[in-house]
């Protein structure tokens, strides 16, 4: 399907309303404005956010609200560092802070170093004591807007410890998605793990592979466990030279339910 840019920005211009009502403070409002659909021919187009902004992955949650509005789209593959920083983590804030510093003309930072035991365990710390009922507070500013989080990507999820799992978990419970993604490990038995949790809490952790997968590792991962499914990235799976040995097993899956999304091919993202 195809849309003009007339209609295009028929469709992005819906979202203004919405936008002003929740600038303003007003949720009353904000509920009443037109929601931001993003569904042409029965098919939902989302992005995956905040990263399709080019703008960092620590951006304010109230902020990657505010562009999904800007740009019509009401369904959100959200990172969870947006949430983190809506629940006032100071990891992500400082983060998010610097990355505004640089884009203002600042300097740029050095490389950020791996985190040591002692900085993960103080993060850990703050994520398990973080106030969770926050987090539907946030679905509900989202969704009174038009927008949904139909998946939360969770970056580095392998490196957390189990308690940390668990705790995104009942985040994406809480935020209404019916997914967690991450990108495919390397590491055998790390999806084995994580299909246990998705289990546990009846929401797909949906794998998102570039040019490592074949069908073989996917039949692997999806006997795993019954909610392991995949979040697959069109320009990766058309680009490796196992898409065609891919499609029966990609369709076959897709009929059990275990296809969670699918993303266009990588392209510049959005200013």
């Amino acid at each position: 399907m195809s849309i003009t840019r007339r209609e295009f920005a028929q469709i992005t211009l819906a979202g203004a309303p919405a936008v002003a009502a929740l600038l303003r403070g007003d949720l009353a409002a904000a509920a009443d404005a037109p929601g931001a659909v993003s569904r042409w021919a029965g098919v939902q187009v989302g992005l995956n956010v905040p990263y399709s902004f080019g703008a960092g992955n620590n951006m304010a949650a109230e902020e990657v609200l505010k562009r999904a509005l800007e740009v019509g789209v009401g369904s959100l593959e959200l990172r969870g560092q947006p949430v983190e920083n809506f629940l006032g983590s100071p990891t992500v804030r400082a983060a998010d802070a610097a990355a505004k510093a640089r884009a203002a003309g600042g300097p740029a930072a050095p490389p950020a170093a791996p985190p040591t035991p002692e900085q993960k365990a103080e993060v850990k710390k703050w994520r398990l004591s973080a106030p969770a009922g926050k987090i539907k507070e946030l679905r509900q500013i989202y969704e009174k807007a038009g927008v949904v989080v139909d998946i939360l990507k969770v970056d580095d999820i392998f490196t957390v410890s189990d308690e940390e799992v668990d705790w995104y978990f009942q985040m994406a419970r809480d935020l209404g998605a019916r997914a967690i993604s991450t990108e495919l490990p390397e590491k055998a038995g790390e999806t084995k793990r994580l299909g246990a949790f998705a289990d546990k809490h009846k929401l797909f952790m949906a794998y998102h592979h570039h040019a490592q997968a074949g069908a073989a590792r996917y039949e692997e991962v999806f006997a795993e466990a019954k909610y392991n499914g995949a979040n697959i990235d069109i320009g990766h799976w058309t680009a490796t030279q196992v898409r065609l040995s891919l499609v029966g097993k990609v369709s076959a899956s897709a009929g059990r339910g275990r296809i969670c999304a699918s993303r266009p091919p990588e392209s510049t993202p959005l200013q």
